[in-house]
């Protein structure tokens, strides 16, 4: 990785259980297969990665945040330093859906200004067990400033 790279800070937040480790995860290691159960995440885990683009070199740092309330503060100084976030739920978990609200706002009140965000709803493979509809997610992103 070049020293003198730009970093990019970016932040999974979320319920627990939402998939913010399993993403990280991919990231981390795209060749490992998906696990079925992960032990909770305590604080936050970290990764960093070399990213190109547009022909330029970046080094990438992933922040996999706890959705435990009694851990943000531990990571609530990284989160300033925020150039983007994830807020992630569970499609198949309405009160994840719910409680995005409350990563968001953090977030906002947290991170920097010109931070980016992005919603993603996970386990959108178990379509049967849906309980937020993709347009319920569209409209909730487009309210609360997503890009």
């Amino acid at each position: 990785m070049q020293q003198d790279a730009p970093k990019i800070n970016l932040f999974l937040l979320g319920e627990p259980s939402v998939g913010k480790t399993s993403l990280f995860l991919t990231w981390k290691n795209p060749a490992d297969t998906f696990a079925e159960f992960y032990l909770p995440t305590v604080s936050h885990d970290f990764h960093q990665q070399p990213y190109e683009a547009s022909g330029k070199q970046y080094e990438l740092n992933i922040y996999d945040a706890s959705g435990m309330e009694n851990y943000i503060y531990m990571y609530k100084p990284n989160l300033e330093k925020a150039d983007g976030v994830i807020v992630m739920f569970d499609v198949t978990n309405k009160e994840s859906f719910t409680k995005a609200l409350k990563w968001v706002q953090l977030a906002k009140e947290t991170a920097k200004s010109g931070t980016e965000y992005l919603l993603v709803g996970s386990k959108t493979d178990l379509e049967g067990e849906r309980q937020v509809k993709r347009e319920e997610a569209e409209e909730f992103a487009k309210t609360h400033g997503f890009n």
